[in-house]
């Protein structure tokens, strides 16, 4: 049986996060996903969640700055691992199985591969003790010029516990 998402970093974007996930349910999704929650209480979300029986599938960490995330950005790997930190709790607190770790742009320059591969394990470490799976998504230069993660062949998950997603919803671990 085919499910379907809203993801409400587009859908309803004008109502607080509670209330899109209501809307989301109204227009008959079985299940919502998100950018960044983070403005928003958990309580508050995790309630929303239980009101409709929609379950939040996945969140992003934090891709607020001109980087759209750190994960691959030499320099500032302190940073993406407390933006896992801070997305895995946020993911526990709501009942979300998984987080997906926002490579950044960094023109694939010197370093950042190596920086991406740390964060990744650094995340994967962490999603293990919280029976998280940590996602990656290629972000095709069209939409995020100099996104790290471009294309499925570029991608490198480094645990079993770590899964490559598309835009068309094809995962493999």
């Amino acid at each position: 049986m085919i499910r379907f998402a809203a993801n409400l970093g587009f859908l309803w974007t004008d109502r607080p996060l509670s209330d899109a996930i209501v809307a989301a349910a109204a227009a008959g999704f079985d299940a919502v996903e998100c950018h960044m929650p983070y403005t928003h209480e958990p309580a508050v979300v995790a309630g929303a969640l239980a009101e409709t029986g929609l379950s939040m599938i996945g969140l992003n960490t934090d891709h607020s700055g001109p980087e759209f995330g750190l994960g691959a950005v030499e320099g500032r790997e302190a940073e993406a691992r407390d933006h896992v930190d801070q997305a895995m709790a946020y993911a526990v607190a709501i009942g979300c199985p998984a987080v997906h770790v926002m490579a950044g742009r960094t023109d694939r320059g010197p370093g950042s591969e190596d920086a991406y591969l740390a964060t990744l394990t650094y995340a994967a470490e962490r999603a293990i003790e919280r029976d998280l799976e940590v996602l990656i998504e290629p972000i095709t230069h069209t939409a995020i010029d100099g996104y790290h993660l471009r294309t499925v062949t570029e991608a490198d998950a480094p645990s079993p516990n770590t899964v490559l997603t598309t835009t068309n919803g094809e995962t493999r671990s």
